[in-house]
Protein backbone atom coordinates (compact mmCIF):
# COMPACT_ATOMS: atom_id res chain seq x y z
CA UNK A 1 0.00 0.00 0.00
CA UNK A 2 1.44 3.41 -0.93
CA UNK A 3 1.38 6.46 1.34
CA UNK A 4 -1.59 8.07 -0.40
CA UNK A 5 -3.73 4.93 0.01
CA UNK A 6 -2.61 4.61 3.63
CA UNK A 7 -3.56 8.24 4.30
CA UNK A 8 -7.05 7.71 2.88
CA UNK A 9 -7.60 4.90 5.41
CA UNK A 10 -6.01 6.39 8.55
CA UNK A 11 -6.44 10.14 7.84
CA UNK A 12 -3.27 11.53 9.51
CA UNK A 13 -2.26 15.17 9.27
CA UNK A 14 1.27 14.08 8.27
CA UNK A 15 2.58 10.73 7.05
CA UNK A 16 6.34 10.08 6.78
CA UNK A 17 7.81 7.43 4.50
CA UNK A 18 11.42 6.28 4.12
CA UNK A 19 14.09 6.75 1.44
CA UNK A 20 17.37 5.43 0.05
CA UNK A 21 20.62 7.40 -0.09
CA UNK A 22 23.06 6.82 -2.94
CA UNK A 23 26.51 8.39 -2.75
CA UNK A 24 27.58 9.34 -6.29
CA UNK A 25 31.27 9.31 -5.35
CA UNK A 26 31.50 5.94 -3.62
CA UNK A 27 28.43 4.24 -5.10
CA UNK A 28 27.34 3.16 -1.61
CA UNK A 29 23.62 2.72 -0.97
CA UNK A 30 21.98 3.22 2.43
CA UNK A 31 18.38 3.07 3.61
CA UNK A 32 17.05 5.77 5.89
CA UNK A 33 16.62 4.63 9.50
CA UNK A 34 13.61 2.44 10.21
CA UNK A 35 10.77 3.92 12.25
CA UNK A 36 10.11 2.87 15.82
CA UNK A 37 6.92 2.73 17.90
CA UNK A 38 8.11 5.79 19.84
CA UNK A 39 7.07 9.22 18.52
CA UNK A 40 10.07 11.00 20.09
CA UNK A 41 12.52 8.60 18.42
CA UNK A 42 10.74 9.02 15.07
CA UNK A 43 10.83 12.81 15.33
CA UNK A 44 14.55 12.54 16.09
CA UNK A 45 14.97 10.55 12.87
CA UNK A 46 13.01 13.23 10.98
CA UNK A 47 15.10 16.06 12.46
CA UNK A 48 18.36 14.32 11.58
CA UNK A 49 17.12 13.40 8.08
CA UNK A 50 14.53 16.09 7.31
CA UNK A 51 13.91 15.75 3.58
CA UNK A 52 10.41 16.86 2.67
CA UNK A 53 10.17 14.63 -0.40
CA UNK A 54 9.11 11.57 1.62
CA UNK A 55 6.20 13.22 3.45
CA UNK A 56 2.49 13.42 2.66
CA UNK A 57 0.60 16.32 4.25
CA UNK A 58 -3.17 16.62 4.70
CA UNK A 59 -4.45 19.56 2.68
CA UNK A 60 -6.20 21.07 5.71
CA UNK A 61 -2.93 21.07 7.68
CA UNK A 62 -1.25 23.24 5.08
CA UNK A 63 -3.60 26.20 5.54
CA UNK A 64 -1.40 28.94 6.98
CA UNK A 65 1.85 26.94 6.70
CA UNK A 66 4.12 28.67 4.20
CA UNK A 67 7.19 27.61 2.29
CA UNK A 68 9.73 30.32 3.19
CA UNK A 69 11.79 31.67 0.24
CA UNK A 70 15.13 30.32 1.46
CA UNK A 71 17.53 28.20 -0.58
CA UNK A 72 18.69 26.27 2.49
CA UNK A 73 16.59 24.73 5.28
CA UNK A 74 13.30 25.94 3.82
CA UNK A 75 11.97 22.38 3.94
CA UNK A 76 13.13 22.06 7.56
CA UNK A 77 11.16 25.17 8.56
CA UNK A 78 8.10 23.89 6.68
CA UNK A 79 8.32 20.49 8.40
CA UNK A 80 8.73 22.13 11.83
CA UNK A 81 5.70 24.36 11.32
CA UNK A 82 3.62 21.43 10.06
CA UNK A 83 4.62 19.16 12.95
CA UNK A 84 3.81 21.94 15.45
CA UNK A 85 0.34 22.22 13.91
CA UNK A 86 -0.39 18.49 13.42
CA UNK A 87 -2.69 16.50 15.66
CA UNK A 88 -1.99 13.06 14.15
CA UNK A 89 1.37 11.97 12.70
CA UNK A 90 2.00 8.54 11.13
CA UNK A 91 5.21 6.77 10.08
CA UNK A 92 5.31 4.12 7.32
CA UNK A 93 8.11 1.86 6.11
CA UNK A 94 7.34 2.58 2.43
CA UNK A 95 10.44 3.59 0.44
CA UNK A 96 9.26 6.62 -1.49
CA UNK A 97 12.38 8.50 -2.58
CA UNK A 98 16.04 8.12 -3.61
CA UNK A 99 18.40 10.87 -2.45
CA UNK A 100 21.76 11.35 -4.18
CA UNK A 101 24.77 12.64 -2.21
CA UNK A 102 28.21 13.67 -3.40
CA UNK A 103 27.23 15.98 -6.24
CA UNK A 104 29.22 19.19 -6.70
CA UNK A 105 25.93 20.88 -7.67
CA UNK A 106 24.43 20.54 -4.19
CA UNK A 107 23.64 23.79 -2.39
CA UNK A 108 26.17 23.10 0.36
CA UNK A 109 28.81 24.13 -2.18
CA UNK A 110 27.10 27.53 -2.80
CA UNK A 111 28.21 30.12 -0.21
CA UNK A 112 25.37 32.51 -1.12
CA UNK A 113 22.75 29.79 -0.63
CA UNK A 114 24.29 28.89 2.72
CA UNK A 115 23.60 32.42 3.96
CA UNK A 116 19.90 31.45 3.85
CA UNK A 117 20.64 29.27 6.86
CA UNK A 118 20.71 32.48 8.92
CA UNK A 119 17.01 33.43 8.59
CA UNK A 120 16.07 29.74 8.72
CA UNK A 121 18.00 29.33 11.96
CA UNK A 122 16.31 32.45 13.40
CA UNK A 123 12.89 31.02 12.49
CA UNK A 124 13.73 27.65 14.09
CA UNK A 125 14.89 29.40 17.27
CA UNK A 126 11.58 31.33 17.40
CA UNK A 127 9.61 28.08 17.11
CA UNK A 128 11.83 26.47 19.74
CA UNK A 129 11.20 29.29 22.20
CA UNK A 130 7.42 29.00 21.88
CA UNK A 131 6.94 25.24 21.45
CA UNK A 132 5.55 22.77 23.95
CA UNK A 133 7.90 20.48 25.87
CA UNK A 134 7.13 17.48 23.68
CA UNK A 135 8.63 19.14 20.60
CA UNK A 136 11.63 20.92 22.16
CA UNK A 137 13.99 18.03 21.33
CA UNK A 138 12.75 17.84 17.72
CA UNK A 139 13.12 21.58 17.12
CA UNK A 140 16.44 21.66 18.95
CA UNK A 141 17.79 18.95 16.63
CA UNK A 142 16.64 20.96 13.59
CA UNK A 143 18.36 24.09 14.96
CA UNK A 144 21.55 22.14 15.75
CA UNK A 145 21.54 20.63 12.26
CA UNK A 146 21.21 24.09 10.67
CA UNK A 147 23.91 25.53 12.92
CA UNK A 148 26.40 22.75 12.18
CA UNK A 149 25.69 22.91 8.42
CA UNK A 150 26.41 26.63 8.47
CA UNK A 151 29.59 26.21 10.52
CA UNK A 152 30.74 23.32 8.36
CA UNK A 153 29.98 24.71 4.90
CA UNK A 154 29.36 28.45 5.32
CA UNK A 155 31.65 31.34 4.59
CA UNK A 156 33.17 33.43 7.39
CA UNK A 157 30.15 35.77 7.54
CA UNK A 158 27.67 32.88 7.86
CA UNK A 159 29.76 31.25 10.59
CA UNK A 160 30.14 34.50 12.51
CA UNK A 161 26.44 35.40 12.38
CA UNK A 162 25.41 31.87 13.45
CA UNK A 163 27.70 32.09 16.47
CA UNK A 164 26.23 35.51 17.35
CA UNK A 165 22.67 34.15 17.00
CA UNK A 166 23.44 31.18 19.26
CA UNK A 167 25.01 33.49 21.83
CA UNK A 168 22.12 35.99 21.78
CA UNK A 169 19.50 33.25 22.08
CA UNK A 170 21.48 31.65 24.94
CA UNK A 171 21.06 28.26 23.26
CA UNK A 172 24.70 27.49 23.97
CA UNK A 173 23.94 27.22 27.68
CA UNK A 174 20.85 25.06 27.22
CA UNK A 175 21.48 21.38 27.89
CA UNK A 176 18.92 20.24 25.30
CA UNK A 177 20.68 22.23 22.55
CA UNK A 178 24.14 20.94 23.54
CA UNK A 179 22.77 17.38 23.52
CA UNK A 180 21.24 18.04 20.11
CA UNK A 181 24.57 19.34 18.78
CA UNK A 182 26.28 16.20 20.04
CA UNK A 183 23.61 14.01 18.42
CA UNK A 184 23.94 15.80 15.05
CA UNK A 185 27.76 15.53 15.09
CA UNK A 186 27.71 11.82 16.01
CA UNK A 187 25.08 11.19 13.34
CA UNK A 188 27.12 12.96 10.65
CA UNK A 189 30.27 11.04 11.64
CA UNK A 190 28.31 7.83 11.05
CA UNK A 191 27.57 9.03 7.53
CA UNK A 192 23.89 9.87 7.78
Amino acid sequence: MNLIEFNKKTNPDICFGRYKVINKNSGSKTDSPAWSDNMKINLKIVALNPGIWRIVFARELLNGVIFWPFRMAEDQIFICEAVLKARKVEFRENMVYTYFKGSLNQLTSDARALQDLLPAFKKTIQMLETSNKELVFFLSLMAARQFISGIRYGNLRTKFVLVVLVSKSKLIIRKYFLNSMKTVVVNSLRGF
